[in-house]
């Protein structure tokens, strides 16, 4: 049985008030902290969300939340059915990731 708890905290408003190593929801076993979700957001979004309203900006935030709890469960049981993604599926995935930059240096800076 997949468990998830989430916090009340307006994930809108994270700067200045908690620290990046503050939980922000818990999928079991696995902890979700503000600055797991700051990551996982950038890759999502980058800049896209730039000038967006700041309510729009809370709907997207909670929105890609909700994306990323979603994961967690479903790589969760992935794990307890032993569940294996063949080495060429991963190289397919991380080339179609990597046609998001302008070049290979700028996928690599994105990594570091």
């Amino acid at each position: 049985m997949t468990g998830v708890q989430t916090c009340a905290l307006p994930i809108c408003s994270v700067k200045g008030k908690f620290s990046r190593s503050s939980v922000l929801a818990r999928v079991n076993d696995k902890i979700i902290t503000i600055g797991d979700f700051e990551d996982f957001f950038k890759v999502r979004v980058g800049t896209y969300s730039e000038g967006v309203r700041s309510e729009e900006l809370t709907r997207i935030k909670y929105f890609i939340l909700n994306q990323m709890i979603e994961e967690e469960i479903i790589l969760d049981i992935a794990k307890n059915e032993k569940i294996e993604i063949p080495e060429f599926q991963i190289e397919q995935e991380l080339n179609r990731f990597k046609q998001q930059y302008k070049s290979e240096e700028a996928f690599q800076a994105f990594l570091k």
